[in-house]
């Protein structure tokens, strides 16, 4: 019975080190990982890691991803494909036009306290519906407009205002305008992520190509 009760203790100490092995991953060494991942992607030679039975019972214990991707809920642009990660690698935020709201910044909060990502990616995307939206004149429903084109129509006007209104620049320039309200929004976060080298990073998703752009 000891025996079993060593072996038990040892398979579990051995699957704590398996989860956390991408714990104390850099900004820097999770932004690599995320080039490779979508390298891979790009070229159709995706290693699909982390998938296995092994890997599920494995994120029972708890979860250790190596980076936060805040992206829009657009069916053609999942985030763990695109970078070509699997179960337990990265903490994956998605709303319509990946704007900033109360339960976004939560979310983040989370990511950044309790698991301790050091990489936040705030990812826009070619041919966004949301930002086709936001250009439109049309009324939609109450929430579409209140969540979706409310916070994106900032960039809009910003666009308008500068002379370079098209879909690709709003969609950028929500990015930026993303990172603003987090400082805005959150200073203690945005505080927090600065004292202890957390990096946000823009990116933009091409659909035709399948590249991941970071911008900064």
């Amino acid at each position: 019975m000891k025996r079993l009760l060593l072996l038990v203790c040892l398979v579990f100490l051995i699957n704590q080190v398996n989860a956390s092995n991408v714990d104390n991953l850099s900004a820097e060494q999770a932004l690599e990982k995320l080039k490779a991942g979508n390298e891979n992607y790009v070229e159709q030679k995706l290693k699909h890691p982390h998938l296995t039975t092994d890997r599920r019972l494995e994120m029972k214990t708890g979860q250790h991803p190596f980076a936060t991707v805040l992206s829009c809920s657009d069916s053609r642009v999942p985030a763990e494909i695109i970078f070509d990660q699997g179960l337990g690698d990265i903490f994956v935020i998605r709303n319509a036009g990946n704007v900033i709201d109360d339960a976004v910044l939560a979310s983040m909060e989370y990511a950044v306290y309790h698991l301790g990502t050091k990489l936040v990616v705030i990812m826009g995307h070619q041919n966004c519906g949301a930002v086709a939206a936001s250009m439109a004149s049309n009324k939609e429903t109450q929430y579409i407009e209140s969540s979706i084109k409310s916070p994106i129509k900032h960039s809009v006007k910003k666009c308008e205002k500068e002379h370079k209104l098209t879909a690709d620049n709003v969609t950028v320039e929500n990015l930026n305008h993303d990172i603003d309200l987090i400082r805005q929004k959150d200073a203690k976060l945005a505080k927090y992520m600065e004292e202890h080298n957390v990096k946000v990073i823009k990116a933009y998703y091409s659909i035709d190509t399948g590249k991941v752009t970071f911008l900064d």
